[in-house]
């Protein structure tokens, strides 16, 4: 199952311009050298932005070169006056590979957000 899943991933980055060489070698090894590397990352979660909120709250994702988070006000959650938008920015796959590595399954991780976004 979890060699199905991997498969997948790998067809999503490759799709998404990944051309690193595969590590040969068990899945643990697969797991630490290629779902931990920066290129691997960035091709799965892409250069975009994650804004956040002044007060924490209410991670949106934009695309590179959307603005319209200068758009965003107050945060849905709290309600707070955020001084018209968003203060912190991390590149999404910045923020996805941090938080891959601290998930309980890195795989599982990976997998759920590529079919959550395999139209995008």
């Amino acid at each position: 199952m979890k060699e199905n899943k991997l498969k997948e991933i790998i067809e999503f980055a490759v799709e998404r311009g990944w051309s690193n060489p595969f590590p040969s070698g068990s899945t643990k090894l697969f797991v630490e050298r290629t779902l931990f590397s920066h290129p691997f990352a960035k091709a799965v979660f892409g250069n975009g932005h994650i804004w956040y909120y002044l007060c924490g709250h209410d991670i949106e994702e934009f695309e590179e070169g959307d603005d319209s988070w200068a758009k965003a006000g107050n945060c849905r959650r709290c309600m707070k006056d955020n001084a018209g938008g968003a203060s912190i920015a991390h590149y999404a796959w910045k923020y996805h590979l941090q938080a891959a590595v601290i998930s309980e399954d890195v795989i599982e991780y990976y997998y759920d957000y590529i079919k959550n976004n395999e139209n995008v």
